[in-house]
């Protein structure tokens, strides 16, 4: 019945907007909305095309002229085909409005639609911008701490350095052994020069 499906398509209708509703905690409503906007314009075209073809049989039907007999007039009076023809036409049009207004709503719904789609879009944009801008905040920490580090690595180089110049030649040192004692006279003793060089380094 082509009433019954107009009234479906109202309730698809509304079930759309419900989803559009829905849309900012379920993740996949705006793909149902565009798949449920797709299959109800394809509804609402061919509901379009047949009340055409109903309106323009209508235009082209002819009322027969009244019979001469009795019979038949008794017949034609009972039959009203003339008031007939004209509901058929008042009700055709008022089905008309009706998808007029079913194809309002279902631009109202593309339209809000989009306006999900957008404002998911815009959501989407500022979590990425709060997440770059975490990023940047971790890499300029990173580069501190990465700074500090290198800081420490010269601090301890030179704490070793020290420590270990420390142990060749202060109170707890290892040239008061014999051992140490040759190696002392020939490598740092007779040569001044390497010994400048080991302290420099």
């Amino acid at each position: 019945n082509y009433f019954a499906r107009l009234w479906i398509l109202n309730d698809d209708l509304s079930n759309l907007n419900s989803i559009i509703d829905s849309s900012s905690t379920d993740p996949t409503a705006l793909e149902k909305v565009r798949l449920g906007i797709c299959r109800l314009s394809r509804d609402l075209i061919l509901l379009e095309e047949i009340l055409g073809y109903v309106l323009e049989a209508l235009e082209m039907m002819e009322i027969p002229p009244e019979p001469q007999e009795q019979a038949g007039r008794a017949l034609y009076d009972r039959l009203e085909i003339a008031g007939m023809r004209n509901q058929l036409i008042r009700r055709s049009t008022d089905v008309r409005k009706n998808i007029i207004g079913e194809q309002r709503h279902l631009d109202v719904i593309r339209e809000r639609a989009n306006v999900a789609t957008e404002a998911r879009t815009f959501e989407l944009n500022s979590v990425l911008e709060q997440n770059t801008k975490r990023l940047c905040i971790l890499h300029e920490a990173n580069s501190e701490s990465s700074h500090s580090l290198q800081i420490l690595q010269i601090i301890f180089s030179g704490m070793l350095a020290f420590e270990l110049l420390d142990r060749l030649t202060g109170d707890w040192t290892v040239l008061d052994t014999s051992w140490m004692k040759e190696f002392d006279k020939q490598l740092i003793r007779g040569n001044m020069l390497i010994w400048f060089l080991i302290s420099i380094v």
